[in-house]
């Protein structure tokens, strides 16, 4: 029996995810050897209904807020990056229930369906009778292969002399195939591969415009620009990392005494100040990103929202990975060389947060892309 998300709420969904922490440290050495989550894994996140937390209430999801998705990701990403990586994808991608006509959106988003893809528009959709036909090949399917459904994001024709549109396919996991290219040092229990389809044919009603699509359900969540909040979610697992990197810093400073040291790691100033400087950037990163995009979703609840508040969103969402990616860094430096142990979680925390830091919703030029606009420029690209 599923747990479902019906039960979850703002006051559980963070213990529910807490509570999964042993089987996430049970899995974590298997994941990264295998380059996937296990499967047992994913369905104790589905049976908690933890994939369905951004899916409209009205659709059978928990619907909750920008807080509860970050602390859900954080709980589980701290014992493990990968785990919180897939979490994250399939989660957020609950999100797009709301933008499908209702038949569709029910379709694919039963209870704890699990939607993975890609937003790169490396997709072809054709226009025929009914829908389209699409083709195309994309990278970075996280969690693809315990998905049920699979996106693509496709460039279809408009009237003549028009630029293509973006525009999202939802198609059965099964109708795509996975190419097997995910070996890679951070994140490498993701099973992040490339994926493909050839002339598949998509009904009208699993499709809708990427980034620019009206929701089709209430809610102030769903009224905020989709490409906006998806590019916040991505800071949460490296938010997630950094905890665990903190936390595992933390205990090995109280039972390590250092070559040369008749006290323990913990008693040094210099590695207190340290933790205290991650610390610091772990919870000022939390803070600001979680409070900057409430404001943004509560400002969309009454209309549109401007450039410059989607422009300190994105200031937000890279500053906190990079808080994220410099707190690991202190914990990993007052360690040691017990760091480098394989046993010691440190040493994937630091691989995990460099590759969680390089997906283009978090990396250092959207300093520049949110400069542009907070400096009365456009921000040169459609991605904002």
């Amino acid at each position: 029996m599923t747990l479902g998300s019906a039960v979850l709420n703002q006051h559980n969904v963070v213990s529910v995810a807490r509570e999964l922490a042993p089987q996430v440290a049970g899995c974590a050495t298997e994941a990264e050897a295998a380059r996937d989550v296990p499967e047992r894994l994913i369905g104790a996140l589905s049976h908690a209904g933890l994939f369905s937390i951004w899916v409209p209430a009205a659709l059978g999801g928990a619907e909750l807020g920008f807080r509860d998705f970050v602390d859900t990701v954080i709980e589980v990403a701290r014992i493990d990056g990968s785990a919180g990586w897939v979490l994250f994808v399939h989660a957020v991608y609950g999100a797009l229930a709301a933008y499908l006509d209702e038949p569709a959106a029910r379709e694919i988003f039963r209870p704890s369906a699990k939607v993975a893809g890609s937003l790169n528009p490396t997709g072809r959709a054709v226009p025929v009778d009914g829908g389209y036909v699409v083709n195309g090949r994309w990278t970075f399917g996280s969690g693809i292969n315990h998905a049920d459904w699979v996106l693509g994001n496709c460039l279809t024709a408009g009237p003549e002399g028009h630029t293509p549109r973006p525009m999202i396919a939802l198609f059965p996991r099964e109708q795509c195939t996975v190419h097997d290219t995910w070996r890679v040092s951070g994140l490498s229990g993701t099973g992040s591969h490339d994926y493909s389809v050839d002339g598949v044919f998509v009904p009208v009603g699993r499709t809708f415009p990427a980034f620019s699509a009206p929701p089709r359900q209430p809610g102030p969540l769903y009224a905020a620009p989709f490409i906006t909040l998806f590019a916040a979610t991505v800071a949460a697992p490296a938010l997630g990392m950094a905890r665990g990197a903190i936390d595992a810093a933390l205990e090995v400073a109280s039972r390590k005494t250092p070559t040369g040291s008749g006290s323990l790691l913990r008693d040094r100033p210099s590695a207190q100040a340290a933790l205290a400087r991650a610390e610091g950037l772990f919870q000022a990163g939390r803070a600001g990103l979680v409070e900057t995009v409430e404001q943004m979703i509560a400002r969309a609840a009454q209309g549109e929202v401007s450039l410059r508040e989607r422009a300190l969103v994105r200031i937000a969402t890279a500053h906190a990975t990079a808080s994220a990616v410099a707190a690991v860094d202190l914990a990993f430096e007052v360690a040691g060389s017990t760091a480098n142990d394989l046993v010691c979680p440190l040493q994937r925390f630091s691989r995990d947060v460099r590759a969680a830091a390089q997906h283009i919703a978090v990396v250092p030029n959207n300093f520049e892309i949110a400069g542009r606009v907070l400096v009365g420029l456009e921000p040169g690209t459609p991605r904002f």
